[in-house]
């Protein structure tokens, strides 16, 4: 007796097999959690923040290196690495507090009203979700996925 596969099964492997990969070898991060489900707000929510761009997008016209007002330069990595424990200038506490990232100058200073002096940027251009990237940055690595 010979043993055959069933016709009518081809179609549904093949979906089957169309579907079971939520995504490509190229997101590797997918595939490395190794639970096997797509990607899902918790893991978009823990993922690293990089504030590097939105400082670039709404700060860095006036605080660069080249120009850095009130001393504060946004502009690369080294000068948002050494905010870490600088004192602000203008007011009392610390730019970036990884300890207490709620309480850093830059990231109070974009919420009204803010410590002291403006809320920045100027023009209020930054989204909820910029505001939570640069709390989530000022709170270091190991507070990557609090809110």
């Amino acid at each position: 007796m010979q043993n055959t596969f069933p016709a009518c099964m081809i179609v549904p492997i093949l979906l089957l097999g169309l579907t079971a990969c939520p995504g490509s070898l190229e997101d590797r991060e997918q595939f490395e959690k190794g639970n096997g489900t797509s990607a899902t707000a918790e893991t978009t929510s823990s993922s690293v923040c990089d504030p590097a761009p939105i400082f670039a997008k709404s700060c860095a016209s006036c605080h660069s290196s080249a120009s850095p007002l009130g001393g504060l330069a946004l502009d690369t990595p080294q000068a948002l690495e050494a905010l870490k424990g600088k004192a602000a200038q203008g007011g009392k506490g610390t730019l970036v507090d990884p300890a207490s990232p709620t309480t850093s100058v830059l990231y109070t200073k974009l919420n009204a009203p803010p410590p002291f002096g403006a809320v920045m940027p100027p023009s209020g251009d930054l989204s909820a979700d910029d505001k939570q990237c640069i709390l989530r940055w000022a709170g270091g690595p190991e507070k990557e996925g609090s809110p």
